[in-house]
């Protein structure tokens, strides 16, 4: 049995990888940050404009009584905190509450 070199006319497999890399890298930097998969597609109109002013998750927790992870968990788990939603979330990740989380739990708002 005679072992045949490699055809050199014919990628092998680590070619064809990087290539496909090189493919995938080369179309997200055609899409805008914001239309990319896991990103939201903008900021809502009432946040660009302020009409509802907006805090951070650590802020908005401190406000509750709670710790920050528990309003994570709660959004991540079941998509509010006892009917509380953020606002926004951010290009970076990152959750927008609103102001006043007290007074809204009060008013009983559950959108």
């Amino acid at each position: 049995m005679q072992l045949r070199p490699p055809n050199s006319d014919q990628p092998n497999c680590a070619d064809k990888v990087s290539a496909m890399a090189a493919e995938r890298k080369n179309q997200e930097a055609e899409q805008p940050m914001n239309s990319r998969p896991g990103y939201p597609s903008g900021l809502p109109s009432d946040h660009v404009n302020n009409e509802e002013p907006t805090q951070s998750t650590n802020s908005c927790a401190g406000d509750l009584g709670v710790k920050a992870q528990t309003l994570h968990k709660a959004y991540c788990k079941y998509g509010h905190y006892f009917g509380l939603k953020p606002v926004v979330k951010l290009p970076n990740g990152r959750l927008r509450w609103p102001l006043h989380p007290l007074r809204l739990l009060k008013k009983g708002v559950s959108e």
